[in-house]
């Protein structure tokens, strides 16, 4: 087997989460970050996967991951989760003080 790595690039990939959303009866393990071309999603446990953009862009968002799980308001309910938690990220933020 032939191949050839022309890109290592881990010094891009940060701003890493992983929650845990419930959502009618289901367990949605969700991890989610950036990385030098935008943003990503996973939902390892179903083999899904997505780009985002910002945390909080929940159309675009659901567009993304609509197009992978196939169940809308449970796409609807994991951007939102993340657009939430990226909200209290920054409030937490202002409150420590580190911005």
């Amino acid at each position: 087997m032939r191949y050839k790595i022309v890109h290592i690039g881990d010094s891009g990939i940060n701003d890493v989460h992983h929650i845990g959303v419930e959502h009618d009866g289901t367990y949605y393990s969700v991890i989610f970050g950036r990385y030098e071309n935008g943003g990503f999603l996973s939902i390892p446990n179903m083999g899904i996967g997505s780009e985002l953009a910002g945390f909080e862009d929940v159309l675009w968002n659901a567009g993304a991951l609509g197009r992978t799980l196939k169940r809308k308001s449970a796409t609807e309910a994991i951007v939102n989760a993340i657009a939430d938690y990226a909200q209290y990220l920054r409030y937490k933020e202002v409150q420590d003080g580190s911005i």
